[in-house]
């Protein structure tokens, strides 16, 4: 109990990381939804993994170039800009690259694992060179987010609430496309139109958080909890209620445990995603045994 007092304490040394977490917590998985309903959970594997890529690059390129990002020297706002819009053009040639493979090929779901890996092997190569060192960006691939400033922090919350607010304000006509674009096209909603921006909050989602809790992190809160919810919600305001409620806990509850099991020397994004993983693991057994009780 104290470690929890100690973590709700407005004085607590890291806040920021805490608030950072439960961002990706509550906001990521109301993105992930979209793509688990649209069964392109694929694209929620290759998409973060294509936006670490595009950080690394564009800090790869400043360097190059004589610009000092480092956080003594410019603070987190200029790498924060730099590497979101990164980020972003990443996701956006990884996309553009995927919709011209699908047109050639017959899998797809393959293609979308190659992109993963080569964005996970350029991430690595790129962060690991001795030209951007300051940067620490092979401990923002393993998720450490305990190093959040406030500016970053602030910049991370109102990108998340621009994002949030369409997602939820719309979430009717994006399930439409979603379900049945005809029906969207018959109904005079612009399907192509919506369907464009439901994707481009998501990257803009993955961008915003992958830059404090990493790829992987990024890639558990947008699948396991809508996957683990979606079985029990009796309808979509049940996944939209679920999902961010159930990442939120997860995303506290995998803090507390990093930082009370100091001797396991356990990281956020590692407590973080087995957690989840812990979770839709239980739900899985729930729903083994609720059709036999129902039965019986």
């Amino acid at each position: 109990m104290n470690a929890l007092f100690q973590i709700l304490d407005p004085d607590f040394v890291l806040r920021n990381a805490v608030h950072a977490s439960l961002l990706v917590g509550l906001i990521v998985p109301l993105a992930g939804i979209h793509l688990v309903l649209g069964r392109r959970a694929l694209l929620a594997l290759a998409l973060p993994e294509a936006g670490g890529a595009g950080v690394a690059a564009s800090a790869f390129a400043c360097a190059l170039l004589g610009a000092d990002l480092s956080h003594e020297h410019a603070g987190a706002l200029p790498f924060f800009v730099v590497g979101l819009a990164g980020a972003l053009l990443a996701m956006a040639l990884a996309l553009g690259l995927l919709f011209w493979l699908d047109r050639r090929t017959s899998a797809p779901e393959a293609e979308a694992g190659a992109v993963f890996a080569l964005a996970f092997g350029l991430t690595l190569a790129l962060s690991a060179s001795n030209r951007i060192p300051e940067l620490g960006l092979l401990d923002l691939l393993k998720g450490e987010i305990l190093a959040v400033s406030g500016r970053l922090l602030f910049a991370m919350a109102a990108g998340m609430a621009c994002v949030a607010a369409p997602l939820i304000l719309l979430r009717h006509r994006f399930e439409m496309v979603l379900y049945d674009a005809r029906m969207a096209y018959a109904s005079g909603l612009p399907a192509r139109g919506l369907g464009l921006l439901s994707l481009g909050l998501v990257c803009v989602t993955i961008a915003l958080g992958g830059l404090c809790a990493g790829p992987l992190t990024i890639f558990a809160f947008l699948v396991l909890p809508a996957v683990t919810v979606l079985p029990f919600a009796r309808c979509m305001r049940g996944l939209y209620l679920g999902a961010p409620l159930l990442g939120l806990a997860c995303a506290f509850g995998g803090f507390y445990a990093s930082f009370t099991l100091e001797s396991w020397n356990l990281p956020v994004s590692a407590a973080q995603i087995v957690l989840l993983g812990f979770v839709w693991l239980f739900s899985r057994g729930v729903l083994k045994v609720l059709p036999r009780k129902a039965a019986a």
